[in-house]
């Protein structure tokens, strides 16, 4: 798997001649690698040895030959909130790698992909060729009303998630859990689905205001009463997806009707 300079450096003392053989080592060809193992020899001293190159005194007949070992790209990747050990590296044939996958805090391992399945953490591979194996991550989520442990960490809740949710530790009226629904912040008493400003326009109606957030999507409801239960999506006024952080709607001016309106919000 190399090429042998064969016969380089080779000159004439009297009636011996001295030679120097050698090979380019590791030879890589795409994702497999041969490396020089070293040589043996028959018929000529010394029998062998580990180097890349041989110098010996030619006086007779002999056959040199070169050993090989081979090496397989193992490629290691790893989606988002995680990491994967080994790094992508060179692996012997033959060999069994033991590839883990290591979580982001909050999260936890789901599956391996590409030249691997299933979920086992460590994996073991033979190495019978050049692979490639992939790790995902999901994020651990509460069960009660369901809300990721990484969002309430990033406001300073780091235990007792259960109980996070269910709790209005601000006291703005919302649950914490709710107010992931809301990506609203559930450390702040004024962070909440609300209606924050409502403004006559002279001709048009009465504009509403709300805040939001633009990774939310929203519909705008109305009903005739408050208590009546029969909230309707306002035509047009569904799916709304902001690009800015306020919601802002006019209520067209209508002598027939008295319409309450509401903002319904979820995650896309």
């Amino acid at each position: 798997h190399g090429t042998p300079s064969a016969g380089a450096g080779v000159y004439t003392d009297l009636e011996e001649t001295i030679l120097t053989n050698s090979v380019t080592t590791p030879d890589t060809q795409d994702t497999t690698q041969y490396v020089c193992a070293g040589w043996t020899m028959t018929g000529h001293e010394p029998a062998g040895g580990t180097e890349a190159q041989v110098v010996m005194t030619v006086t007779n007949d002999a056959v040199l030959t070169w050993l090989w070992a081979t090496n397989y790209w193992l490629a290691t990747a790893a989606g988002a909130h995680g990491s994967v050990l080994p790094a992508s590296g060179w692996q012997a044939f033959g060999s069994n790698v033991e590839v883990t996958a290591t979580p982001d805090p909050y999260y936890y391992f789901t599956t391996w992909s590409d030249d691997a399945g299933g979920d086992t953490n460590p994996l073991i591979l033979f190495m019978n060729g050049a692979k490639l194996v992939t790790a995902s991550f999901m994020a651990n989520m509460t069960t009660n009303s369901p809300t990721p442990e990484w969002w309430l960490a990033q406001y300073g809740i780091t235990s007792n998630f259960e109980e996070a949710v269910t709790n209005d530790a601000d006291g703005d009226g919302a649950p914490t859990g709710d107010e992931f629904i809301m990506n609203t912040d559930p450390s702040d008493s004024n962070a909440y689905l609300r209606l924050v400003n409502i403004a006559f326009e002279e001709g048009a109606g009465w504009t509403l205001t709300w805040p939001c957030a633009t990774d939310r999507l929203y519909d705008v409801e109305y009903d005739g009463s408050i208590t009546g239960g029969t909230w309707v999506v306002v035509e047009g006024l569904t799916n709304l997806a902001p690009t800015s952080n306020l919601l802002i709607i006019t209520n067209v001016l209508d002598e027939n009707a008295l319409k309450f309106y509401r903002l319904k919000v979820w995650r896309p």
